[in-house]
């Protein structure tokens, strides 16, 4: 009976470690993509200010 209880605590743990893996690597992916949409949201906005600024100084 140790032997399988010692089975199931090693796929059990093992099962564990893959859900904590994956949810690390989808929270990083998440968090790179945040990042690079506010990179490109004030990258937008100061191509958007640059072209207001020049056009009322033409």
């Amino acid at each position: 009976m140790s032997e399988l209880k010692d089975k199931y605590e090693e796929i059990t743990n093992r099962l564990q470690k893959n859900a904590d893996d994956k949810m690390n690597r989808e929270i990083r992916e998440s968090q790179a993509y945040n990042q690079g949409y506010k990179q490109a949201c004030e990258d937008y906005f100061k191509e958007l200010k640059s072209d207001l600024f020049f056009k009322k100084t033409e």
